[in-house]
């Protein structure tokens, strides 16, 4: 019974030295670290992953500009196209002045057009957070839309073009169906 009791006031006096080493405040102090290491980490990576996003956002951009860009080609080719046609029937002994006066309208609408996408393709979005990649996703969104609508008015401007030459022309100008 000596020895039993003898070892277990010897583990009572070990034990505190044993377990003891990390007391209270230093297990508070490793936690501390511990949210301290993992906030770290959360804001790593969303930094990352807002950087990928705006990333993606800047390519939307440039992707959707390019675009345009092609579609303004396109329209200037066919308005290169309807002004030989507009000489060919001016040297038939046709009036073209309604030709002449929807092809300048037609042309600054393009040139217009062609000064907002290059407005939209200089602009570079950026954010360092959440709440500020958002304003700047609904602001791209927002942007987008403008341009689009002025590359809209130039089609239809180019469109109304092409029906006053074929008016001219004594060709059936395409109407719209009911």
């Amino acid at each position: 019974m000596k020895k039993l009791l003898v070892s277990v006031v010897l583990g009572l006096l070990v034990l505190p030295v044993a377990v003891g080493a990390l007391d209270e405040e230093e297990v508070d102090g490793l936690k501390e670290q511990r949210a301290k290491l993992m906030l770290e980490r959360r804001s790593e990576t969303t930094a990352q992953i807002l950087e990928r996003l705006v990333k993606n956002m800047n390519g939307i951009n440039s992707r959707r500009v390019a675009a345009m860009n092609r579609h303004l080609e396109r329209m200037r080719a066919l308005m290169e196209k309807v002004g030989a046609a507009r000489d060919k029937a001016a040297a038939s002994g046709k009036d073209v002045s309604a030709v002449d006066t929807a092809v300048t309208a037609a042309d600054a609408a393009i040139a217009s057009a062609q000064a907002a996408v290059d407005a939209q393709g200089a602009k570079v979005y950026s954010a360092t957070t959440r709440a500020e990649f958002m304003a700047a996703k609904k602001q791209l969104a927002t942007d987008l839309r403008g341009v689009h609508q002025r590359i809209v008015e130039a089609r239809k401007a180019v469109a109304r073009a092409i029906s006053s030459l074929a008016k001219v022309r004594g060709e059936v100008a395409p109407t719209a169906t009911p």
